[in-house]
């Protein structure tokens, strides 16, 4: 977290310290990493799954509870990779928005 010090002006022309354009936010980083990490450790589990009612398929007529978790599972992380990849989109979007904001302000 940036903090402003106390009493220290704050200069007109001093450039936001904002990342990069391409740059994304570490908190946002840190999602898509978390999501990246989920994604495949659903992968594991789905082929272990996989592997365990290959070896029981004596089993297959009891109910898919562990398949049944492990979908919902991947519509969720599914879901949250649209929803950081609208995050990303929503930001870049205001960045430009602000930034013609900023122009017009300047011109006036």
């Amino acid at each position: 977290m940036r903090t402003k010090a106390v009493g220290s002006p704050a200069s007109p022309d001093a450039s936001p310290t904002e990342p990069d354009e391409d740059e994304t936010p570490q908190p946002l980083q840190e999602a898509f990493d978390l999501i990246a990490a989920l994604s495949t450790e659903f992968n594991e589990l789905r082929l272990e799954l996989w592997r365990h009612q290959s070896e029981d398929a004596s089993e297959a007529s009891s109910p898919p509870a562990a398949a049944d978790l492990l979908d919902r599972l991947g519509d969720a992380l599914t879901e949250t990779k649209q929803m950081v990849g609208r995050l990303r989109r929503d930001r870049r979007s205001l960045r430009n928005q602000n930034a013609q904001l900023e122009r017009e302000v300047e011109r006036l």
